[in-house]
């Protein structure tokens, strides 16, 4: 089994990073429990962007320009 220098290259970390950002831990969070830097879990989940699943169906993101208003 090879061991890496850096665990940002082993098997299945992109695997976990994505499954701890489903499960609601933050960027901060997941890199200091793998011990691998914030912007390489940032780059993970930007590079995953497209392949996730969105699933609730009722959240819609915030449209720049287009702010609830009160009265």
């Amino acid at each position: 089994m090879l061991e890496y220098c850096y665990k940002a290259c082993e098997f299945g970390i992109q695997e976990k990073i994505v499954e701890m950002a489903i499960n609601s831990s933050g960027t901060r969070d997941t890199a200091r429990v793998l011990k691998i830097n914030k912007n390489t879990v940032t780059r993970t989940l930007k590079n995953k962007e497209n392949s996730l699943v969105q699933v609730n169906p009722l959240f819609r993101p915030l449209i720049k320009g287009n702010h609830w208003r009160s009265g």
